[in-house]
């Protein structure tokens, strides 16, 4: 450290700036960086998952049709009309 002794005023002035600069530059690099990784994951999410994830939407509206179907009784004899030729309560 004894070379930093032996630097005038100006040079260490002019060295703490350009340290700056050049962390500026490393950061702005980083950034540059993670922000195209970033893109890359999010085009890889919207071309894969996005239509995975409209399938399975899909799926679950179907199931709940029929599953809500299922859980009325009315609907298994067609609008409310049974075998016995009126409503399922007789009438």
């Amino acid at each position: 450290m004894s070379w930093l002794n032996n630097l005038s005023v100006r040079l260490k002035i002019l060295s703490v700036a350009a340290l700056g600069v050049f962390l500026f530059l490393a950061y702005f690099l980083y950034s540059y960086y993670i922000a195209e990784t970033n893109i890359h994951h999010l085009q890889q999410v919207e071309n894969h998952d996005f239509p995975v994830l409209e399938l399975v939407n899909a799926n679950n509206v179907e199931f709940l049709a029929i599953s809500g179907a299922y859980n009325d009784p009315r609907s298994a004899w067609g609008s409310g009309t049974g075998r016995w030729g009126g409503t399922l309560l007789g009438a």
